[in-house]
């Protein structure tokens, strides 16, 4: 993964600021207008992963699943071993991704690295009574 460059004042204001609208938006469920705030908190701080994380998330709630599918899989390649919690939620998002857009296999397989790599025993329970439900499928 990067080091991240730091922001410089008006630069951190700007993106505090669109990533304060975006989370407004997004617990608001308005998904479509969080989009561009997330973007361009994106743009301004490359290396933000949350908000790249929140991204995928939307574009999933939205039905864009490749490009969720896109966002995380970027996002995979830049986050810290030790972000294991974010780790989990993207592997999630990927097997979801795969499985709405009819990929079950594809899906499954993303289940898998939950059970090899998650820590989370509620995680761990509920991947696998999703491989059951899919794998009947």
């Amino acid at each position: 993964y990067e080091i991240m460059p730091s922001l410089v004042g008006s630069e951190m204001c700007i993106r505090d600021s669109a990533y304060a609208v975006a989370m407004s938006l997004n617990n608001c469920y308005q998904y479509s207008m969080a989009i561009p705030w997330f973007e361009k908190t994106v743009e301004l701080d490359p290396y933000d992963i949350y908000a790249r994380g929140k991204l995928a998330y939307i574009y999933q709630q939205l039905e864009m699943y490749d490009k969720s599918t896109e966002t995380v899989k970027d996002l995979l390649d830049r986050i810290a071993d030790e972000e294991v919690d974010l780790r989990d939620e993207l592997y999630c998002i990927l097997a979801d991704n795969y499985y709405f857009d009819g990929k079950v296999e594809e899906a499954i397989t993303w289940l898998e690295r939950v059970l090899q790599e998650s820590k989370n025993e509620d995680l761990i329970s509920y991947t696998k009574d999703m491989m059951k439900k899919w794998k009947n499928i």
